[in-house]
């Protein structure tokens, strides 16, 4: 009897063991899955943050273009050369627009810019390697203006030195923009060329 007891009292104690050790075990299996939950989504929302999101660049459509015209692209040194840029609006009437140009100081220096159209009138500005030019139509005019690869203005530059360089329309600098305005102050961009190659002889 004494041993029956005792075999009961040592049933219940490893039954009360292994309840516990079961309990033990789904403590610890929730604890791990609940740890690992929480720290990949640590993780998801580090590497989101991390994430860079990259800037919608707006890219305006073109309308009509500009070109460069030289007769010569070879140079004396200190002798002047021109360029002509001549452009075309397609349909869109022209009230004024501005270009910014690149070229290398060290290289060339500009001395002067004429609208070719004596309708509009021009203004300069050097700002370091870029010269920005805007031709502005005259008040007096009154008839509608289409450019239809027309020359619009000359530029004349003077070779200081020996080394080949080149001159570029850009599409901007800093503040200033290449493009036309319409008779409604509407701005629409021409297509640009590519850079103009200048040799020494």
């Amino acid at each position: 009897m004494n041993e029956q007891i005792n075999n009961q009292n040592q049933f219940n104690k490893y039954k009360k063991r292994g309840i516990f050790f079961v309990l033990i075990t789904i403590f610890l299996f929730i604890l791990i899955f609940f740890s690992k939950n929480f720290w990949l989504k640590k993780e998801e929302k580090q590497n989101f943050t991390k994430q860079t999101i990259s800037p919608t660049i707006f890219i305006p459509p073109t309308k009509g273009n500009l070109n460069f015209k030289l007769e010569n692209k070879n140079f004396v040194i200190n002798s002047p050369f021109n360029i002509v840029i001549n452009a075309s609006s397609e349909d869109k009437q022209v009230v004024g627009f501005e270009l910014v140009i690149k070229f290398d100081k060290k290289n060339l220096k500009f001395l002067s810019a004429k609208s070719v159209d004596n309708r509009f009138i021009s203004y300069s500005s050097l700002s370091d390697n870029y010269l920005n030019i805007t031709l502005v139509k005259n008040l007096n005019i009154d008839e509608p203006i289409y450019f239809n690869q027309t020359d619009i203005i000359t530029i004349q530059f003077l070779p200081l030195n020996q080394i080949n360089s080149s001159i570029e329309i850009v599409s901007n600098y800093k503040n200033r923009k290449t493009f036309f305005v319409n008779e409604k102050n509407e701005v629409f961009y021409p297509k640009l060329p590519e850079s103009l190659k200048i040799f020494n002889k």
